[in-house]
């Protein structure tokens, strides 16, 4: 999480509140990395979570000089950069770039030419130039992932089923937040790529709509043909899930012409009474084909603070 600390004073107090704040209310610790870019408030958050005794939790990077501050960069790999994955903290140290204070200092033309404009703007990040600022409204998303992996492995069509169901349900509804309608869709599952001893088969296969939406109906009546084609006998299968892409604004397609409404009163129905009653109150019966598709939770927390069950009893 980003915020602007613009015109506030005593920056290492607050970043301190705001610690204490997030541990009394949610119950997690947390660190806080104050800085002139996103890149570096990173940096300074991973600083302040490696050496938790030494800063107590809190990195201001403008509280420091100059010399405490080359001190930190060269003391972390470059790969403790945010943006610097390890495939090219790997190609940067056949350069010789093998701190973040390596790479502060490296030639910007050569890592704009070798690396792209990414790295070019997450090395001017790290030297203090703001190339990425703040997005106080979320983008609009392009496409839609869900999926799980089975707590153990299974063959049946059914269970196939009734997960593909549960993923299409989900991500309807976060459709429908959001007032988005998908324009395609894509089933894809796969066995367990670690069982090198036994048979291996992953497929994924996809069909685009008619016409764009988000009921939960349409798009779970899609995707089950779309299983019934990618699916195999004879298989352990460990993960499947779907993918909703080609997202647009609900308003702002055009409907059949022998369906005129574009807003489907189930489904603002179905939406309000799972809202009001809990998450699954109304499921489509192929989702209750199977349950031995379902991840392992035996070791679930319990909700404490958002679930009037589980809460502690003293």
């Amino acid at each position: 999480c980003f915020a602007s600390m613009a015109g506030i004073e005593n920056l290492a107090e607050l970043g301190g509140q705001i610690r204490h704040r997030v541990l009394q209310w949610v119950g997690i610790p947390t660190c806080v990395g104050i800085a002139p870019t996103k890149t570096l408030a990173k940096f300074c958050n991973h600083l302040a979570k490696r050496y938790p005794d030494h800063f107590g939790g809190v990195v201001v990077w403008l509280d420091w000089n100059e010399s405490v501050r080359l001190r930190a960069l060269r003391s972390q790999g470059v790969d403790e950069i945010w943006g610097i994955g390890g495939r090219t903290a790997a190609k940067l140290a056949a350069q010789g770039i093998y701190t973040a204070l390596d790479f502060v200092r490296a030639d910007t033309a050569t890592l704009r030419r070798r690396y792209g404009v990414t790295v070019e703007r997450t090395q001017r990040e790290m030297q203090g130039i703001a190339c990425d600022g703040l997005h106080p409204e979320p983008q609009t998303r392009q496409n839609l992932v869900r999926s799980r992996s089975f707590g153990t492995c299974i063959e049946t069509p059914e269970a196939l089923q009734a997960a593909i169901t549960h993923h299409i349900s989900s991500g309807a509804e976060a459709l429908r937040r959001d007032g988005l309608a998908a324009s395609a869709v894509t089933v894809f599952l796969h066995t367990d790529f670690f069982r090198e001893e036994a048979p291996q088969y992953h497929k994924s296969l996809s069909r685009n709509l008619a016409v764009p939406s988000a009921d939960t109906v349409i798009l779970n009546r899609e995707a089950q043909n779309l299983l019934e084609n990618v699916y195999r006998g004879g298989y352990l299968y460990k993960k499947c899930g779907i993918e909703l892409h080609g997202l647009k604004p609900a308003g702002h397609v055009q409907t059949d012409l022998w369906q005129p409404e574009a807003v489907n009163p189930v489904m603002e129905a179905w939406d309000k009474i799972n809202r009001r009653y809990g998450r699954g109150r109304l499921k489509l019966a192929s989702e209750l084909l199977a349950d031995d598709w379902k991840m392992n939770r035996d070791r679930l927390s319990l909700c404490y603070t958002t679930r009037f069950a589980d809460l502690l009893v003293v």
